[in-house]
C-alpha cells in the first residue's frame, strides 16, 4: 500500500491492537484488489460491523481483499 495516511492491517503483528479492535471502531476500509474505490466499514452497514481484522477468514483477510485504517486511529 502506498498511501502514507493509512496502515495496511495485513502487515501488523497478529497481536497488534488494531487487528483486535472492531473494524468499525478503527474506521477501517476495504476493497477487492481489482476495485478502484475503498468501502468504509460503518455501523449498521453489514456483516463486518461486529468483526475485527483477526476475525476475518482467509479469503477476506489474505486472498483478494485489502484492508486499511487511518494512521490517526493507531495513536489512540
Amino acid at each position: 500500500m502506498t498511501d502514507r495516511n493509512y496502515i495496511d492491517l495485513r502487515y501488523l503483528p497478529e497481536d497488534h491492537p488494531l487487528r483486535n479492535t472492531l473494524l468499525v471502531d478503527i474506521r477501517a476500509e476495504f476493497r477487492k484488489s481489482t476495485w478502484p474505490e475503498w468501502t468504509p466499514i460503518v455501523r449498521g452497514g453489514g456483516k463486518f460491523e461486529d468483526k475485527t481484522y483477526n476475525d476475518l477468514d482467509g479469503v477476506w483477510a489474505e486472498a483478494f481483499y485489502l484492508w486499511r485504517a487511518p494512521k490517526l486511529e493507531s495513536m489512540k
